[in-house]
């Protein structure tokens, strides 16, 4: 009796064991940083993109001040979006007035296609996730106005009208100064904060529900990136920096292991009565 007890203690002990290593692989671990674009090798670089000296340093440009042009960058490897945080900070310089037309985050599930150029932003690709800062007025795509924010869904350009869907930007975005963005995501909202200073903002500008996992074809995985555009109208958009953490989906393995420690639990309570 004595050593079928400690069998099973050792059993419980390497289940728990292995729980622990699995929560900890999937705690909130930084995917990837970048402070610069001096080191692109694991970045997926599209069309008009390129990275640029500048004074503020190696910034990723994705696109230049010419008319017609879209770019975008892409992680090289898929990301868990089960729930997400990224930050990054850019820099938007009018090269026309008015200067156009904006950039976006965007989430792409199994490719890192480029997408057109003008009010697609560079990212109109079927079943994406984008946030978009845009510097344009296209009223057909509900745009309340040429300098707004919104949230863009199946790869379409009409974000819906009002919040949750756009809201006016709280400063100019093509101002030629350093912007600041947050994009959470939950497993329920993704959260949108904007700040012309480096300090996260406690409170959102735009929250909406959206279960990630419908857009992206069933999957919580997708590759993360950033992308432009250009049309009549033109102006430089300079990443400066990029942050992005993925969190896990519970994994069946972990839900698996769960339920055998509670079983085994269940059982010693029952033997040793």
């Amino acid at each position: 009796m004595q050593s079928k007890t400690k069998g099973r203690g050792l059993l419980k002990f390497c289940l728990f064991a292995g729980l622990v290593g699995i929560q900890q692989r999937s705690a909130h671990a930084i995917t990837f940083e970048y402070t610069d674009f001096s080191d692109t090798s694991a970045l997926i670089i599209n069309r008009d993109a390129s990275p640029v000296t500048t004074p503020a340093g190696v910034v990723m440009r994705l696109t230049p001040a010419l008319g017609i042009q879209s770019g975008s960058i892409y992680r090289n490897e898929e990301a868990s979006v089960f729930k997400f945080s990224t930050a990054f900070s850019f820099q938007i310089a009018n090269d026309s007035n008015p200067g156009a037309d904006g950039l976006a985050f965007v989430l792409q599930p199994g490719g890192t296609l480029a997408g057109n150029s003008g009010g697609s932003l560079g990212n109109a690709v079927p079943n994406t996730v984008a946030v978009e800062f845009d510097t344009w007025n296209n009223p057909e795509n509900n745009d309340p106005n040429n300098n707004h924010i919104g949230i863009t869904l199946f790869g379409m350009e009409d974000h819906g009208a009002g919040s949750p869907f756009t809201v006016t930007a709280p400063s100019d975005l093509n101002d030629g100064l350093v912007k600041y963005a947050w994009i959470d995501y939950d497993g329920t909202n993704l959260e949108v904060r904007f700040s012309d200073l480096a300090a996260r903002p406690e409170l959102s500008i735009l929250t909406q529900a959206i279960d990630i996992s419908t857009v992206l074809k069933g999957s919580f995985r997708a590759f993360a990136g950033l992308s432009a555009g250009t049309g009549g109208a033109s102006q430089n958009h300079d990443i400066l920096s990029w942050s992005f953490e993925g969190i896990p989906e519970p994994s069946s393995l972990f839900l698996i292991m769960t339920a055998t420690l509670a079983a085994l639990a269940h059982r010693t309570r029952y033997t040793t009565r």
